[in-house]
């Protein structure tokens, strides 16, 4: 689906510089609205069809990339079909499982050396095309195996869950002030009974949303360390901020926050960090927007406060009929 989206926005794009081409073709500015390849085609309009499969200029191209037995079939649909076809099903043209793939650069190249002939006709060269083009099929395929081997976050649950036997339960968030842009950051620990141990908020100022959301997981864990607990599920609903902290994006490496946090991951003690939704942490939500306005650095909470129980509880209850569910259906 999304080789397809992009082919297609490519699609649309032509189609808006053949309005314009036909524009200027009207008003005098261009010397005809057919196929631009004047000494290779110049006998039919370049419609999007014609630029990327049936060209004189292209075809050939098609003619060495696909088996003699499927040439037919290659040019027998019309353009959307084959788009489609050739996209979705890998075993249309040939049995090779990356056609998809290579479809999608020689459709790219093929734009590209048109607009180099049209501008530049002393930079083409027809081998060094075919070649680039099984160079990128190549490369294109090795970022797909690199992407597989990347390690996978844990999968999102669908309500709070208690942490395991010894462990506590960290959930920090941010919040911005539609007001003023200000941020506030606020988190919650409980135990393996999803019993309050501490809450906190504090107002932190300016900042982008990954920044503001790892200064909650700073913050969080803080907390959690200065509170001699050595066991920690830290969650977050934040996906960047947590593929941060553990090493999967190297979006804001060397950034001084980021290194204070993993220092402290690194500490002697253990500590989980995943990604969550927004509905498993409304917890830490509340109280981070209840940072807002706030006049000292950070406020603690030993209890929570009256707003906050039915929250609390609410999560709780959840997150007991759903341990309930899964052990029955066990």
């Amino acid at each position: 689906m999304a080789r397809l989206r992009k082919v297609m926005l490519y699609g649309k794009e032509f189609e808006r510089s053949q309005c314009r081409k036909e524009s200027t073709y009207l008003f005098g500015l261009s010397f005809t609205i057919i196929c631009s390849q004047m000494w290779l085609c110049g006998d039919k309009p370049e419609d999007l069809d014609h630029v990327l499969r049936s060209c004189a200029m292209v075809r050939s191209v098609w003619l060495r990339s696909i088996p003699v037995a499927a040439k037919a079939l290659f040019s027998a649909l019309n353009f959307k079909e084959w788009l489609c076809k050739n996209l979705f099903d890998s075993t249309f043209i040939t049995s090779d499982m990356e056609w998809p793939i290579r479809l999608v650069v020689l459709c790219w190249l093929i734009w590209k050396r048109r607009c180099c002939l049209v501008l530049a006709p002393e930079e083409n060269c027809r081998e060094d095309f075919i070649a680039r083009g099984d160079r990128m099929v190549e490369e294109c395929k090795g970022a797909l195996l690199s992407t597989q081997q990347v390690p996978r976050l844990p999968i999102m649950c669908s309500s709070w869950n208690a942490p395991p036997h010894g462990w506590v339960k960290l959930n920090v968030d941010a919040s911005m002030s539609t007001f003023d842009q200000k941020v506030d950051v606020g988190g919650v620990l409980r135990d393996e009974f999803g019993l309050w141990i501490l809450g906190f908020a504090r107002f932190v100022g300016r900042c982008d949303v990954v920044i503001a959301d790892l200064w909650a997981i700073h913050d969080g864990l803080l907390q959690a360390w200065v509170s001699g607990f050595s066991r920690v599920k830290l969650e977050s609903d934040c996906l960047e901020a947590i593929r941060i902290i553990n090493s999967l994006s190297n979006v804001l490496d060397g950034n001084a926050l980021v290194t204070s946090i993993k220092e402290f991951i690194a500490r002697d003690w253990n500590v989980v960090a995943r990604h969550v939704d927004r509905g498993n942490n409304r917890v830490a939500k509340t109280l981070a927007s209840w940072g807002h306005g706030l006049v000292v650095a950070q406020l603690i909470y030993s209890v929570p406060l009256a707003d906050m129980v039915s929250l609390v509880e609410e999560e709780l209850s959840v997150s007991t009929s759903t341990v309930g569910e899964a052990a029955s259906i066990g």
